[in-house]
C-alpha cells in the first residue's frame, strides 16, 4: 500500500564519486581489525553529554510489507511512527518505506527486501547555533537511497555494510549492504579494509573493484527504479 512518495530526485541515485586513497591502521564480521571497524568503532565511542538530544526518525512512506523491531515488538510500520535509535526496518519483496530524519538526515528510502537498524539519532547545537549531528545506520541486506545536507565539519553521517563504513556529507546517495556506494551529487568516503576512498558525484565505488564513473544506462535503471517504487 502507498501512503506516500519520497519526492527527491536525490534519490536516483546510482552513482558514486572519484578517488583518494589514504592509509590507516585500524567490527561487523569481515571487517575486524580494519579502518572501517575503527572509523565505526571511534564514532560509536564518542563521549555523549547532557547538551545531547536523542532525535527520531519518522515514517513518511509505506509500500507494501515493512516490519518495525524494536527491544519489545515486531509490528507492521506505519505512517506516523516516530523511530528511536535500535528499532530495526525490514522491507519485503516489492515493498519499501521512506524514512524524515529532520536534521539527521533529512531523507532515507530503504527499497525492498532490505533491512537496517538506526544505531544512533543524535544532535545538539554549538555555541554559535550551528547544528551538529550524529548519525549512524547498519544496512544489513539490500540498499538504501538517501540524501542528506551539507553537515558542519562537527557532524558525522556514517553508514556500517557488510563491505565498508561509508561517510556522507552532503550527498544524494545509494548505498548497498555489500558496501557498493553510488553518487549523484556531493561527496561521499568510503572507509575499508586499509584505505579510504574519496568517492564525488557521478562515480560509484564496488568493493574490490574500485571507483568507476556512473553510465548513463545506471543513470537511467536508478531513476526508473525510483519512479518505479514510487507508483
Amino acid at each position: 500500500m502507498k501512503t506516500g512518495v519520497l519526492s527527491l530526485a536525490v534519490l536516483l541515485l546510482v552513482g558514486c564519486v572519484s578517488t583518494q586513497t589514504s592509509r590507516f591502521a585500524g567490527h561487523t564480521p569481515g571487517l575486524e581489525g580494519s579502518v572501517a571497524e575503527w572509523v565505526w568503532a571511534s564514532q560509536l565511542n564518542r563521549k555523549t553529554t547532557a547538551r545531547w538530544h536523542h532525535n527520531f526518525a519518522s515514517v513518511r512512506a509505506v509500500r507494501g510489507s515493512v516490519t518495525v523491531e524494536t527491544d519489545d515488538s515486531i509490528k507492521a510500520a506505519r505512517v506516523g511512527r516516530q523511530l528511536r535509535a535500535g528499532a530495526k526496518i525490514t522491507a519485503a519483496e516489492n515493498s519499501g518505506a521512506d524514512l524524515y530524519l529532520a536534521a539527521n538526515g533529512p531523507v532515507l528510502r530503504i527499497t525492498e527486501v532490505s533491512k537496517i537498524r538506526l544505531v544512533r539519532l543524535d544532535l545538539w547545537k554549538d555555541e554559535n547555533g550551528a547544528e551538529v549531528i550524529d548519525t549512524m545506520i547498519e544496512v544489513e541486506d539490500g540498499r538504501v537511497l538517501g540524501y542528506v545536507k551539507p553537515l558542519s565539519s562537527d557532524s558525522s553521517y556514517l553508514l556500517k555494510t557488510r563491505g565498508g563504513v561509508i561517510r556522507i556529507r552532503g550527498t544524494e546517495f545509494a548505498v548497498n549492504a555489500d558496501g557498493t556506494c553510488k553518487v549523484l551529487r556531493g561527496v561521499a568516503e568510503v572507509f575499508g579494509d586499509s584505505e579510504t576512498t574519496l568517492v564525488r558525484a557521478g562515480e560509484k565505488f564496488v568493493p574490490e573493484k574500485g571507483v568507476a564513473k556512473v553510465t548513463p544506462k545506471e543513470m537511467q535503471e536508478g531513476q526508473d527504479y525510483l519512479v518505479a517504487s514510487s507508483n
